[in-house]
């Protein structure tokens, strides 16, 4: 199962992606990924409290699984064991000639993955929509 949110910045690659590797920031401007501790590298733990707009509220451990400067940033999250379970988090960068498209994906896959519950899937669609639309409002008041 994927879900997808996707925004155009009209901003370097570089000025997103500075805003988002910088993950102690993220309270000041995400309502989504609410809060993120933790080291921004290949293998890296990411402590993550996730948020929506409905009040769900969810705290979870992610491993950084690919950092590709300007490019993408990827984490996974497991449900008691791999396989189960599996949220597999993308932004991915893409530059052009119009500004610089913001992709934001989300797979859920393993055994379990049609007992994910459906207000855990809205809050992440809606949290990728609202998580560009903020990164886009964070960039527009920096010029």
């Amino acid at each position: 199962m994927r879900l997808r949110a996707e925004i155009t910045i009209q901003h370097e690659p570089r000025s997103i992606w500075e805003i988002l590797v910088d993950v102690g920031h993220y309270r000041e401007w995400n309502p989504f990924l609410c809060e993120v501790r933790g080291e921004v590298r290949v293998g890296g733990m990411l402590e993550l409290s996730l948020g929506g707009s409905d009040g769900y509220d969810s705290r979870e451990r992610a491993v950084v699984t690919r950092v590709e400067a300007e490019r993408e940033l990827r984490f996974l999250t497991v449900w008691l064991r791999a396989g189960l379970i599996d949220t597999d988090h993308r932004i991915e960068l893409v530059g052009g000639s119009e500004g610089t498209r913001v992709v934001a994906t989300t797979d859920v896959t393993g055994w379990l993955q049609n007992y994910t519950s459906s207000r855990r899937l809205t809050t992440i669609a809606r949290g990728w929509v609202g998580m560009n639309e903020a990164l886009k409002r964070r960039l527009e008041r920096k010029r």
